[in-house]
């Protein structure tokens, strides 16, 4: 038992006692998701760092907490909050791409000194009329391309390095 003349402060969810470095006020919204469990929550009430990564985790989902009484009696209280909705899963879809390395060409593979980075525009014209996708950043040789646009002959003779992987071929 502690001495009468010293304070110390318990945390208001597990009921430790908080060393000065450990412990922080309740705010706003710990308090809302304390009230959730529901446990009474004053304005002078402190909480531990462990106790606050839980509260701020039941805050995002729903959680399952372990309460600790003095007498070491464990509650178990659900909290059910609503989910913010997450990204929609991804879709891989059926397209081969092009190689994007900055030593070779993706048309014909080559190493060069002086490759130059296809435009944009000319990464959508190939995927339109070959259904490859050009990353951002492939390079190719100067000769296949003539006013900024990817010669016929290149065209055809692009490469598909990456088959696509589909997890769910029916």
């Amino acid at each position: 038992m502690p001495p009468k003349f010293l304070k110390y402060y318990t945390c208001v969810l597990c009921k430790k006692r908080t060393e000065p470095s450990d412990r922080a006020k309740v705010n706003l919204r710990q308090r809302k998701v304390l009230k959730k469990i529901p446990i009474n929550v004053s304005e002078d009430d402190v909480i531990r760092s462990n106790c606050r990564t839980k509260c701020y985790r039941m805050e995002k989902q729903k959680m399952t907490v372990t309460v600790e009484d003095n007498e070491e009696n464990e509650e178990t209280k659900t909290i059910k909050t609503t989910n913010t909705p997450l990204s929609p899963p991804s879709t891989r879809l059926p397209f081969s791409s092009a190689s994007n390395s900055h030593a070779y060409c993706f048309v014909c593979k080559r190493p060069g000194p002086k490759l130059v980075e296809v435009p944009t525009g000319e990464r959508y014209n190939i995927f339109l009329q070959t259904e490859i996708i050009v990353p951002a950043g492939a390079r190719c040789c100067p000769n296949h391309l003539m006013d900024g646009k990817l010669s016929q002959e290149a065209m055809h003779s692009v490469r598909r390095d990456k088959m696509p992987s589909l997890t769910d071929q029916r």
